[in-house]
């Protein structure tokens, strides 16, 4: 099922049940759960049990049989609400910058459950990567703490040996086929990628010191050999 709450602000007008009825067909549209102009879609229906609000489920199997493509149905759905605001003269919020960690898809959401997880696999890493990044200051101690974690690491070098990225996954998560299922620091949370985390020990030690420092160096060889034992095969 798909469940969606659209609400107005307090200080909006009281819109008709004609407005919330277009309102909801945008919104289902926008998702990629019914828009007439794609053939088949998958039913739903809308409830209003207040001035303020609607309430939309639908089932997540189409006419056809085939299952609805919501693949950042989210973002589509915000971007929606900000042409209806406009449209129907309501508070207007301001648009997302992109810098917030991505919400779960309805896929992950969906696969923590069946594997009895209160949380998905990207939250549950975002979090064990944040308190590494807290503890560290430096790479060589940030890695040492995901491997302490029991995350698996793997980590991308440059030819001179930098390190240019890392991902990570939870040991028990896998795909059909077995493997580890990965994620890069920036899917987890734009400011976990590397480049990122390197800025905020920077800024640390800048505060600290009062002086300028140069960004942080990678860590020593036998580090990154140590983070990579963690998953055979060469970084990617």
């Amino acid at each position: 099922m798909w469940h969606l709450s659209v609400r107005n602000a307090p200080d909006d007008r009281i819109l008709s049940d004609e407005e919330w009825g277009d309102i909801a067909r945008r919104m289902v549209a926008a998702a990629g759960i019914d828009d007439p102009d794609q053939g088949a879609g998958c039913r739903w229906i809308a409830v209003r049990h207040a001035d303020d609000h609607i309430h939309i489920l639908a089932t997540l199997a189409r006419e056809d049989g085939y299952r609805p493509d919501l693949d950042r149905d989210a973002v589509r759905v915000q971007a929606e609400a900000r042409l209806l605001e406009q449209e129907l003269g309501l508070r207007r919020l301001k648009p997302g910058d992109g810098t917030a960690a991505q919400r779960p898809t309805s896929a992950e959401r969906h696969k923590a459950a069946r594997q009895g997880r209160e949380r998905t696999a990207r939250e549950e890493l975002r979090e064990t990567v944040r308190r590494a990044v807290a503890g560290a200051v430096s790479e060589e101690e940030f890695f040492g703490r995901l491997a302490a974690a029991g995350l698996l690491v793997k980590t991308r070098v440059a030819p001179s040996g930098d390190f240019l990225g890392y991902k990570v996954a939870l040991p028990d998560d896998r795909n059909k086929d077995g493997e580890p299922v990965y994620y890069p620091g920036a899917r987890l949370a734009p400011d976990l990628s590397l480049p990122r985390i390197r800025e905020r020990w920077s800024a640390d030690a800048v505060a600290q010191s009062g002086d300028t420092v140069q960004p942080l160096r990678p860590a020593a060889p036998a580090a990154r050999g140590a983070a990579r034992q963690r998953s055979p095969g060469r970084p990617s």
